[in-house]
């Protein structure tokens, strides 16, 4: 046992002493003792929360969906979608989440989702034609070196 969870064994069987306590007793304290999360410390961290580099629309959504202690109630699917646009990393996304009248978190999920991966298909796509022009430059080079040696000959 740590020095913390110690402590915090002491502090709970005071006055006794934790060693006056059999096995059972003090796993049945520490068990018993599960101190319930602080809502505005829960919804300082949602609110705080925005998307990581190299995290995905849907993974950040889920870490969204995560915060059970806030206690936003039926204003939980608004709050999930307004985080979702402030803490977003791109603003291309933001900017057109903007211009939609009505957004509802569900929307807000589906267009982000779907932009995303347009993105990373053009980005896949524009990466394709880099190699391939690559490799067609470089046939091309190695092509005239080889010219330029039958002519020297």
């Amino acid at each position: 046992m740590g020095g913390k969870t110690f402590n915090l064994l002491r502090s709970l069987v005071t006055p006794e002493k934790p060693g006056d306590k059999s096995y059972d007793e003090i796993v049945a304290t520490l068990k018993g003792h599960s101190p319930k999360p602080l809502v505005i410390a829960e919804r300082f961290r949602f609110h705080k929360r925005n998307q990581e580099e190299g995290e995905s629309i849907s993974q950040f959504v889920a870490v969204l969906k995560q915060f059970e202690h806030c206690e936003f109630g039926r204003s939980m699917s608004d709050t999930i979608r307004d985080r979702l646009v402030c803490g977003m990393r791109s603003e291309a996304i933001q900017k057109r989440l903007l211009t939609e009248s009505n957004l509802t978190s569900q929307r807000a999920i589906e267009v982000s989702m779907s932009m995303e991966m347009a993105n990373k298909d053009a980005q896949l796509s524009a990466s394709t034609q880099v190699h391939k022009m690559s490799t067609e430059f470089k046939k091309k080079k190695k092509i005239t070196r080889q010219e330029v040696g039958n002519q020297v000959t």
